[in-house]
């Protein structure tokens, strides 16, 4: 979430579009530091957990330069986004 936001207030593509998680966070703090809060329904984050996610094809090898999902575990994988 801190790559997330390191350009706020200014749009870039890379912001995150999230579901069931709720984030607070300090635009006067320098990127990197703005994340104050990080509740997954309605529960504060717990450093010491480990949580699942799910993302696309593209952010999972590191395109808008995600570059912290590279290498991490796949649990599962489905048809590529780019096929309709």
């Amino acid at each position: 979430m801190e790559y997330s936001l390191s350009a706020y207030p200014e749009a870039q593509g890379f912001f995150s579009h999230i579901v069931g998680m709720t984030v607070k966070f300090d635009s006067t703090k320098e990127p990197g530091k703005r994340v104050t809060e990080i509740m997954i329904y309605g529960e504060l984050l717990e450093d010491s957990r480990t949580y699942s996610m799910a993302t696309n094809d593209f952010l999972a090898t590191s395109g808008d330069n995600y570059t912290m999902f590279s290498g991490l575990e796949t649990h599962t994988k489905y048809g590529r986004l780019d096929k309709i």
